[in-house]
């Protein structure tokens, strides 16, 4: 499965794609996959999946003078696994027509926008 997260969004999602402001990370064999490998720093945490770790939680604050820099490390680490925006509402699009076209409930009524 493909999947997709924005960029403000908190969804867990193993092996999909992310731009998450989060210090601490969880790290599926499908994102390990998405990256070749596990990136610098992270630690085996058993089941195929690692920890990464950018920085300290302080440093993640709104205002820390770190915070520009720990994000940019984040973002390198794991730009095999980072989606843009428009990315995301295509995916989306794309799920939620899926949805409709196999929704013998009418769980999904009217056309999609």
């Amino acid at each position: 499965m493909d999947n997709l997260i924005g960029m403000e969004e908190r969804t867990r999602n193993p092996g999909g794609q992310f731009v998450d402001r989060a210090q601490r990370r969880m790290l599926s064999e499908g994102h390990l996959d998405r990256l070749g490998g596990p990136p610098e720093g992270a630690h085996p945490i058993g089941g195929g999946r690692v920890e990464l770790t950018v920085g300290e939680p302080e440093q993640w604050l709104p205002g820390h003078p770190d915070r520009v820099a720990v994000v940019q490390r984040a973002r390198t680490l794991l730009a095999g696994c980072i989606a843009d925006p428009d990315e995301v509402l295509a995916r989306r699009r794309k799920r939620l027509r899926a949805a409709r076209a196999n929704d013998v409930e009418g769980l999904f009524p009217g056309p999609l926008r």
